[in-house]
């Protein structure tokens, strides 16, 4: 019988290649133990974030043994590895590392992993809001979020995680850095091109309008009059993000300015 397979195996690789395809991945298993992270939940919350970001199916976590046990390629595991070693840290041994990004690229394609870690944010409906915020202006492929360090965990592109990384210095501010700005002078906009083409993503931010429902009024109103498909407020920065085209863009400006009195 194993000489049966081991022929089966063999035929199986010489037709990959006859083919001109590159031979399976062997799946490799590894075992990761936890040495800073303490909760039952906060151990949960690693392994979802290394299965769906690792696109690793085989993933068992043992909260006794304090352990994590996966089952992959060798591309999966190394990916797992990575994260593994980034989430599992103490809050004060994360806020001690450089400002580097926090990336890893799984291939020489265009597959970029990235951590992002928000400095400003700490309640639980903002760690909910900015996500959905950067989800659906990025179209990034998996996002999820690690709640003891306020680590937000991307896969995409390298484009996405520029527009991503631009969305999160926008949104993730002091309480008080509205009035701060204001003492300046820098009247530029707050906005980015993903693209060579007419595509823009521009944050507003409310200066007359204070409440959740005001906030969110407008933003249905600017959406539904600009024919914008991608618009989304957060509320504690009284902020509004829509992405379309240069002319979308500028009516909302205009939409915007003639609201917010």
């Amino acid at each position: 019988m194993r000489a049966k397979t081991m022929k089966f195996t063999i035929a199986a690789l010489l037709a990959s290649a006859a083919l001109g395809h590159p031979p399976p991945e062997e799946n490799l298993d590894r075992v990761f133990h936890f040495t800073h992270t303490e909760t039952v939940e906060d151990l949960q919350q690693i392994a979802t974030v290394v299965r769906s970001i690792s696109e690793t199916r085989h993933v068992s976590s043992d909260t006794a043994q304090r352990s994590l046990t996966l089952r992959g390629t060798p591309s999966q595991i190394a990916v797992a590895d990575w994260l593994f070693n980034e989430l599992d840290r103490s809050s004060a041994a994360q806020q001690s590392q450089s400002l580097a990004p926090h990336e890893f690229r799984p291939s020489a394609s265009d597959d970029v992993v990235r951590l992002f870690y928000l400095t400003n944010t700490a309640a639980a409906q903002e760690l909910q809001e900015i996500p959905t915020v950067v989800r659906s202006m990025t179209d990034v492929r998996v996002l999820f979020t690690y709640t003891s360090l306020r680590a937000l965990t991307l896969r995409g592109t390298a484009a996405q995680m520029a527009l991503a990384e631009w969305l999160f210095s926008e949104l993730d501010k002091p309480a008080d850095w509205q009035a701060i700005a204001k003492q300046g002078q820098n009247p530029a906009p707050h906005e980015f091109r993903p693209s060579a083409g007419d595509d823009l993503v521009r944050v507003f931010y409310l200066t007359n309008i204070r409440t959740v429902q005001g906030l969110h009024e407008l933003a249905s109103q600017v959406r539904s009059m600009g024919q914008i498909r991608r618009g989304f407020t957060y509320n504690p920065q009284r902020a509004v993000a829509l992405r379309g085209t240069a002319a979308q863009i500028a009516l909302a400006d205009r939409l915007i300015k003639e609201r917010d009195q």
